[in-house]
């Protein structure tokens, strides 16, 4: 029953918060919204629940239009290509501490 409970608000955190937190793809806000090779940021998965590794963005793949949709990140040493609707830029590398 608890696990159910979790699972159900879990499903619902992914669909309704997690696009309101990311701005980074946006069209309207612009190419300096985009993440950037060096950019620290947050990766959400919906399989890690609860779970929020840091990543550092590696390379971003620009679209026909010019606007980056997918990146490359490293994670714990791996590198992988995610969508930047799951990533969460923090900051960006000159301007982390």
């Amino acid at each position: 029953m608890v696990t159910e409970i979790q699972d159900r608000l879990w499903q619902q955190f992914i669909k309704e918060i997690v696009p309101l937190m990311n701005t980074t793809n946006k069209k309207w806000l612009g190419s300096s919204a985009s993440l950037k090779p060096g950019d620290v940021c947050v990766l959400c998965e919906p399989k890690l629940k609860g779970q929020y590794p840091l990543a550092r963005v590696v390379k971003v793949y620009p679209n026909k239009d010019g606007i980056a949709r997918v990146a490359d990140v490293i994670v714990g040493g791996k590198v992988y290509r995610r969508s930047l609707t799951r990533l969460f830029k923090l900051c960006a590398l000159e301007e982390c501490p």
